[in-house]
């Protein structure tokens, strides 16, 4: 978690370790911890709904990207979280 232990201080929730040492968000308000696809997920899932309303027309594809700068992980991250949020 050093990785994350200065950026966790600009935060108004807590970023804990959860048993096998993966980085989550605690949301004490409703006693749930988070994955970081499952937040982009949510993005993603807002994203569409957003599109789908503005565009009134159902959004069926999309093209996701990374910056160049994300490590192996987090762009592993990324592609996972994709899935979790069907057009």
């Amino acid at each position: 978690m050093s990785e994350v232990d200065e950026e966790s201080k600009q935060i108004s929730y807590t970023v804990v370790c959860d048993e096998n040492g993966n980085v989550k968000l605690d949301c004490p308000a409703i006693g749930k911890q988070f994955a970081a696809e499952e937040i982009s997920a949510q993005v993603l899932r807002k994203l569409v709904h957003d599109s789908s309303k503005f565009l009134n027309d159902k959004v069926t594809k999309a093209v996701v990207t990374v910056p160049a700068y994300f490590n192996d992980s987090q762009r592993t991250t990324t592609k996972d979280a994709v899935p979790a949020s069907p057009c």
